[in-house]
């Protein structure tokens, strides 16, 4: 069994900010479930990828020790959440 020390974040579950990821995550896959078969392995995977990183990072970030480390996860899943911003711009522009 894993225990942690001592931990400034909230598990995961309690994070508002993950509940909203996974709703999102949801919505997206919803919405690309529309896109063309030709995307599948392109630009539907692309971003349904980005989606799931932001979701884990948090998820990640909340188990690792102290607010820098969490931060550090909070900063990738914002990078992920960009990149599915961008990734639905070329999925406007296409």
């Amino acid at each position: 069994m894993i225990h942690k020390s001592s931990s400034s974040s909230a598990p995961f579950e309690k994070l508002r900010v993950w509940h909203d990821a996974v709703a999102f995550a949801v919505l997206v896959y919803r919405l690309t479930a529309a896109w063309p078969a030709s995307e599948r392995y392109g630009l539907t995977s692309q971003v349904r990828r980005a989606c799931v990183s932001v979701v884990a990072n948090l998820a990640e970030g909340s188990a690792r020790l102290g607010k820098r480390a969490f931060h550090a996860f909070c900063q990738i899943a914002y990078g992920s959440l960009k990149e599915v911003e961008a990734l639905l711009h070329v999925a406007v522009a296409l």
